[in-house]
């Protein structure tokens, strides 16, 4: 088979063997003439029948070469650019290969932070849930049976209700006057106020692992809201749920009314939607509260 190959390769006419003895011949044909002139001693009126033979029988052959190498020439450079196109699609199929690989690349990293920083506030953040179970449940008598997570934050909400429904009364009069006046800013200074006062009132900031609490949900935001970015919509949504599960629909509430009212992070609860998870069907829970978080977020008052 491969000397059929050789065969066929061998006997391809090639047209640059026709080259040289028609340069050859184009070089050598005035010497001629010179020699059947002065050795042949043939007159120049047949020299110049001569030279229009010459002329005649060569320009032809000479004019097709040309031809045939202006030919050869443009097939070449088709076959050239075909061959550069060719190579230009597979560079930018590369380029673009390795550019998706160096972002997946610089996505992973930064995901990979993003996981160590997380985790260590999520860590942090049970440690400080175990705390306050364990401090609450030391000022209980040996017949109580000891409370949970949830249920402290429950009872210390139940506490904040009640010191916000007094304060309620004793501002209700102030509260009526704004609305009749529909002065909606003076109205929602005037309501945070008060239920400013009744979370203040309930001790929990008397209480130095409520702080490392709420400090370390904080700290969870921040990383989320440092990362988010690099993120897909699901991963967004998988830890936002999972922080929210480890502060407890329980104490949700809580912590959304502290760093709104409290901190000057309420723009991380903005930005990353973090109210949504509030639990408007929280026991002996105030619509009035959530229409206060709102303001505070968006400025939508809503007053009836």
């Amino acid at each position: 088979m491969y000397n059929g190959i050789k065969n066929n390769q061998t006997a391809k006419f090639n047209y640059d063997d026709l080259v040289l003895p028609f340069l050859i011949f184009a070089m050598v044909s005035p010497f001629f003439g010179l020699f059947t002139v002065y050795f042949l001693r043939m007159s120049f009126d047949n020299v110049g029948t001569y030279g229009d033979f010459i002329g005649g029988s060569t320009i032809p052959f000479l004019t097709s070469i040309t031809i045939l190498y202006i030919y050869k020439t443009n097939n070449l450079q088709r076959e050239q650019l075909e061959v550069q196109k060719s190579e230009f699609t597979l560079l930018q199929q590369e380029v673009k290969s390795t550019t998706e690989a160096l972002q997946d690349q610089s996505k992973t990293n930064k995901m990979q932070r993003f996981e160590n920083s997380f985790f260590i506030q999520i860590n942090e953040l049970r440690n400080a849930n175990k705390e306050i179970t364990k401090s609450f449940n030391q000022n209980i008598d040996s017949y109580t049976e000891p409370m949970t997570f949830e249920e402290i934050m429950t009872q210390i909400m139940g506490n904040i209700n009640d010191k916000r429904s007094e304060e309620l009364g004793k501002s209700f009069d102030k509260l009526h006057a704004q609305k009749k006046q529909n002065s909606i800013e003076g109205y929602y200074d005037l309501y945070k106020n008060l239920l400013s006062n009744a979370i203040d009132e309930s001790g929990i900031y008397r209480l130095s692992y409520f702080n490392t609490f709420f400090n370390i949900i904080e700290r969870s935001l921040q990383v989320i809201y440092h990362y988010k970015n690099f993120m897909d919509e699901w991963e967004f949504k998988f830890y936002s749920d999972y922080l929210y599960k480890e502060i407890t629909s329980e104490g949700i509430n809580l912590v959304l009314f502290d760093i709104c009212l409290h901190s000057n992070k309420k723009e991380l609860i903005k930005e990353l939607k973090f109210d949504k998870y509030a639990n408007v069907i929280f026991y002996n829970s105030s619509r009035e509260d959530f229409r206060l978080l709102n303001y505070l977020l968006y400025g939508k008052p809503i007053i009836e």
